[in-house]
């Protein structure tokens, strides 16, 4: 090879390995990288629906369906498949789990970011993220959708342990499969309830104090939910009926062992009494069901009025006539939140579509208040609420700078991007 043709060919390579190398950082920066997705996910389940991975749809519901879809154009869902929860009669509380597989629209233009996790995915509805798995252009998501809405199931049978008249007012029911465990009692001398157990586990009750009076008595049992979580996707079963038990005057109670301000599952009786007098005095105390009204009486004759009371380490409220509160109450500290058997409520709640909170913590001066245009702090999250009480989703100005709260589960972003915007360590947007 001559002097010329070498240097020809020293030249050639030369240009070429400098074009490769050139070439590569364009092709490097040719693509973008998603920080973030955002699903929009709904389960129209009921308790006692029939479920399989038929009923998994990636677009809206239908009744008897879970839904899982999302809006943006950089990646699609691809393929959806249900881990756990089929089955052809689903119990309340039951548990869905769905993995979703979303695929990169476009491979040239985007590809997932390394180091991905649950943080990194929003979700809006009834669902939460709990593992992610990613490749370049494919992510893996579960989800896990809350418990199946419904009502429990009424017990099979309920009835009366008399066999030999030594066990006299022993209530007895049979226990619900897969129900919460908890129960709620009413007993009836006539049409009159006589007494409420607002909560109580096992199967039997003895009712014998509070049978004071000859007469025919019955009780009912229904399943209630319990914890929190029961609460909010469980709701009463209905009422079963025992047989009448007539208590002679020789087979009366004299009243040992009773416990009468044990009421809190409180509603008004259809009895025919007449609205409590303070001034007269008359025997009985603790809370005194009359015209649709709960009051509380004190031993000496006396009705708590105007203020607060705790009845078996509970909150009640009540109003300057001794009327028990229910529902919200604006109190002088702030707005509170009275259940339907008046005791006040604290944590999250999801009231009338709407979460709140609730100061949960009951050595703190404002145990119960709902708190308002304040940042909530609990299990090292952080919660934003609005001047009504209202949980903030979305982007919102705190001060000087601005926070993201996810549309799901309302907690402040942290060390992540949203679109395309980074949220450092503290929830604040960075420019």
């Amino acid at each position: 090879m001559g002097r010329k043709t070498a240097a020809v060919f020293l030249s050639v390579f030369l240009i070429a390995v400098e074009m490769a190398f050139t070439a590569a950082p364009v092709m490097a920066a040719s693509y973008k990288k998603i920080n973030s997705v955002s699903l929009h996910v709904r389960s129209k389940l009921e308790a006692g629906d029939n479920f399989s991975s038929d009923n998994l749809v990636i677009a809206e519901p239908d009744e008897g369906e879970v839904g899982v879809w999302t809006n943006s154009d950089k990646f699609y869902i691809s393929s959806l498949k249900l881990v756990s929860g089929s089955s052809k009669d689903l119990k309340v509380g039951q548990e869905i789990r769905v993995r979703a597989v979303l695929e990169i629209s476009d491979e040239d233009a985007y590809r997932f970011k390394s180091g991905f996790s649950k943080k990194n995915v929003n979700i809006s509805g009834n669902a939460e993220c709990t593992e992610v798995s990613r490749t370049n252009y494919k992510l893996t998501v579960t989800l896990k959708f809350n418990g199946v809405k419904g009502s429990y199931e009424e017990p099979d049978e309920a009835w009366w342990a008399d066999t030999d008249r030594s066990g006299l007012g022993q209530a007895r029911w049979k226990s619900v499969s897969r129900g919460s465990g908890h129960y709620e009692l009413q007993l009836k001398r006539g049409s009159t309830v006589i007494k409420r157990v607002a909560d109580t586990t096992g199967t039997s009750y003895n009712f014998y104090p509070y049978m004071t009076k000859a007469g025919d008595y019955t009780f009912r049992v229904r399943v209630i939910p319990h914890t929190s979580s029961e609460k909010s996707y469980g709701k009463n079963s209905a009422w079963t009926d025992s047989d009448d038990l007539y208590i002679s005057d020789r087979e009366v109670s004299d009243g040992t062992g009773a416990i009468w301000d044990d009421n809190s599952s409180k509603s008004s009786s259809s009895g025919s009494q007449t609205a409590p007098d303070p001034t007269t005095g008359s025997s009985g105390a603790g809370w005194i069901s009359s015209g649709g009204y709960w009051y509380y009486k004190y031993p000496d004759g006396q009705y708590k009025k105007n203020g607060w009371e705790i009845v078996q380490g509970k909150w009640y409220s009540f109003d300057d006539s001794g009327r028990m509160r229910t529902g919200w109450y604006q109190a002088p500290t702030g707005w509170y939140y009275l259940g339907a058997d008046g005791a006040m409520i604290t944590g999250w709640q999801n009231i009338n579509e709407s979460w709140y909170y609730l100061e949960e913590d009951p050595n703190s001066a404002t145990y119960g208040r709902m708190a308002a245009n304040a940042l909530v702090h609990r299990d090292g999250k952080t919660w934003m609420v609005d001047e009504n009480g209202h949980m903030v989703r979305g982007w919102k100005q705190i001060g000087d700078h601005w926070s993201y709260f996810y549309p799901g589960s309302g907690d402040m972003a942290r060390d992540t991007w949203i679109d395309t915007f980074y949220i450092d360590g503290n929830g604040v947007w960075r420019r």
